[in-house]
């Protein structure tokens, strides 16, 4: 059975771990969005047929501006609309699962 999620991540320019499925599907994921100037969410499609009585995992994100550096290891989720302020902000994970 598929499920979707939702989480929040501060935007600050720190590195946040989150608890969630092991392999939630890329493929499936849904949509970023600026809920204020410094706060995003996003949503996740997994499949939980896999690795049910596992985890949940910790998967490593930060929320970067439009012309910030991308960490090594990272890689853009997703995009937000512009805030009301006129930001930008990016969804990146981090390649390391603790």
């Amino acid at each position: 059975m598929r499920k979707i999620y939702r989480y929040e991540l501060p935007v600050d320019g720190k590195t946040h771990a989150l608890k969630m499925p092991l392999f939630y599907m890329k493929q499936g994921f849904r949509r970023v969005e600026a809920v204020r100037d410094d706060l995003i969410e996003f949503w996740i499609q997994t499949d939980h047929l896999e690795n049910v009585t596992e985890g949940p995992y910790v998967h490593l994100f930060t929320a970067l501006g439009t012309g910030h550096d991308v960490p090594d290891g990272a890689w853009i989720l997703g995009t937000t609309g512009r805030t009301p302020s006129g930001l930008v902000w990016h969804l990146c994970e981090i390649d390391a699962i603790v």
